[in-house]
């Protein structure tokens, strides 16, 4: 598990530019980026340990 907190994920993507679409691996793609990062940030923020533990 990571010890960095919501706040540190949200600083490290904070001001830069972000792509619109990524691959992550082969066949696996994210459409909508921003989008992704902010539906993450809010699972981390959600105080479940348990359910945020997969997207640290």
């Amino acid at each position: 598990m990571s010890d960095m907190t919501a706040e540190d994920w949200e600083a490290a993507f904070h001001g830069i530019e972000l792509p619109e679409t990524a691959q992550i691996d082969t066949g696996v793609f994210i459409s909508n980026v921003p989008g992704f990062l902010e539906k993450s940030f809010a699972i981390l923020h959600g105080g479940n340990e348990r359910v945020a533990e997969p997207v640290r």
